[in-house]
């Protein structure tokens, strides 16, 4: 198989999980303690728990399918198991699109971030500017990417451990009373908050050529990803909860860092920290992505197309980039067009993990799970719908 051309032969567990992680950890969870607050309150903590149980179902139903049918190209490649050509085809254009989709808006949050300090450029071209950047940061080869998925991967992780310090430091179980002034609704609500910080585990298998015995090593980088992420996330949210009383939250937009200024007014620092590691944590989420879709995308036009220029890792690299740099320049309204991009990794999702529950030489194990992963990927599709229809 052909070498992606931004990754190393080489790649062990540990690596596919630091690019795994840099996938998946992104801006949403500085975003989402006031998404939680304002849609269900302390008991979105219980959102949480869902999420990560259904998060982990399906990725366990993935790593399963990487073991028994490895491909780059694993939405068409799953699919096309039950579904045939037509539907492998669907699957990953669905998922492509939407995460193209993903990309040019994470790249204008970033920007609208980066204009605050740097003003002499739109918001909007700030995010051009990073997209432009993070991809010619993909054609650097094994060494660029090597190196800066471990710098992101602990410039993301070490002020999460530091806000989590300081929070759980003014910790106060009295801020979780009322614990669901929402009731049952406000914790369903919430999960259209949370689940968006989990997508991006698929980046792992997408890059199987690049991995060192890969039928072991993906399905063990997957479910690390999805559990430190999980931890991480988890301990991270509790402590804001803890620390952060609801009516500091005016609405699911009330920036962290306005909320925090509130608790610690002589660390003022906080707001430059956040805002910064929020830029950090996208442009990790995009160079992971930016990678992974473009191999998701030239593998499966291999097996589609006899002669494309998009079977090129690095023509499809650039298709993907130009792709997200329109839908930074054109879209605006975020809410709806996450809970579309969530409707479309939904379907993709859904369509790789059917054939381990149709297959009944398969464990009675994996194929429970391989159910519970479809009904995790149903009900963030519920969630993607409704927020539509609210939104």
């Amino acid at each position: 198989m052909q070498k992606n051309s931004g990754t190393t032969s080489t790649m062990g567990v540990s690596l596919a999980t630091i690019l795994g992680l840099n996938a998946v950890i992104g801006a949403g969870i500085f975003g989402v303690p006031a998404a939680l607050q304002t849609l269900a309150g302390p008991a979105g903590i219980i959102s949480y728990f869902f999420v990560i149980v259904a998060v982990l179902c399906i990725a366990l139903s993935m790593a399963r399918m990487s073991m028994k049918f490895p491909s780059e190209s694993i939405f068409y490649t799953h699919t096309q198991l039950w579904a045939g050509r037509t539907g492998g085809i669907i699957a990953t254009f669905s998922y492509v699109i939407g995460l193209t989709v993903a990309l040019g808006l994470l790249g204008k949050i970033a920007g609208a971030y980066l204009s605050l300090y740097l003003p002499f450029l739109h918001q909007t071209l700030w995010g051009v500017v990073l997209i432009t950047g993070l991809t010619a940061l993909c054609f650097t080869g094994a060494k660029g990417t090597r190196v800066s998925q471990i710098i992101l991967i602990v410039l993301t992780i070490l002020p999460l451990v530091l806000i989590t310090a300081l929070c759980s430091s003014k910790a106060d179980f009295n801020n979780l009373i009322p614990f669901a002034p929402h009731g049952a609704w406000g914790v369903f609500s919430a999960i259209k908050a949370v689940v968006f910080g989990f997508f991006g585990f698929e980046a792992i298998p997408a890059l199987f050529s690049s991995i060192k015995n890969p039928q072991r090593t993906v399905p063990h980088a997957i479910i690390l990803t999805v559990l430190i992420t999980g931890i991480v996330y988890l301990s991270f949210t509790t402590a804001m909860l803890l620390a952060l009383p609801t009516a500091l939250f005016e609405s699911s937009s009330t920036p962290l860092s306005k909320a925090l200024l509130v608790i610690f007014p002589t660390h003022k620092w906080l707001v430059i920290g956040i805002d910064f590691s929020i830029i950090i944590t996208i442009a990790g989420t995009l160079h992971s992505m930016l990678l992974a879709v473009s191999s998701i995308f030239s593998a499966t036009i291999k097996k589609i197309v006899t002669h494309s220029p998009f079977s090129s890792n690095r023509n499809s690299l650039i298709l993907i980039a130009f792709g997200a740099i329109c839908c930074a320049l054109i879209f605006n309204d975020i809410n709806t067009l996450f809970s579309l991009v969530a409707l479309g990794i939904t379907a993709a999702f859904a369509g790789s993990i059917v054939p381990l529950l149709l297959d009944k030489s398969e464990s009675i194990f994996y194929r429970f799970i391989a159910l519970a992963g479809l009904g995790g990927t149903a009900l963030i599709a519920i969630c993607g719908l409704v927020g539509i229809f609210v939104s």
